[in-house]
């Protein structure tokens, strides 16, 4: 059952993580509109470093280091990309704040799994 439970927590985040690769062209005007350092490099390194994290979990390998750079890849994107608010739009705020608290949750859940193994 660990290894399901482990499973069914890495699929989404790898589809985040590969996104970051297939996606590419699409992600990239968003990570500029909220002024993204090196953004077209920053696209690729934070999904460089999901799926990196994510293949310690699959593979429970230094699971500790994987689970941080997890972590490290959540709250950046939370706090960096879906600052709700400094959202004017109602609706976008609604949306980043969904995405905010989803990571935030994913990185807290990250968290109890790094001192679960």
């Amino acid at each position: 059952m660990e290894l399901l439970g482990r499973i069914i927590f890495v699929l989404p985040l790898a589809m985040m993580g590969m996104g970051h690769f297939f996606m590419y062209k699409s992600m990239l005007p968003y990570a500029e509109s909220k002024k993204l350092p090196m953004a077209n490099i920053s696209v690729l390194v934070s999904g460089g470093v999901l799926v990196l994290g994510l293949l310690g979990f699959i593979f429970n390998f230094q699971t500790k280091i994987a689970g941080w750079l997890v972590v490290a890849f959540l709250l950046g994107a939370a706090f960096f990309m879906h600052a709700f608010w400094k959202e004017e739009d109602f609706n976008m705020k609604n949306i980043e704040m969904s995405q905010f608290m989803k990571n935030m949750a994913l990185a807290g859940a990250t968290i109890a799994m790094i001192y679960a193994f």
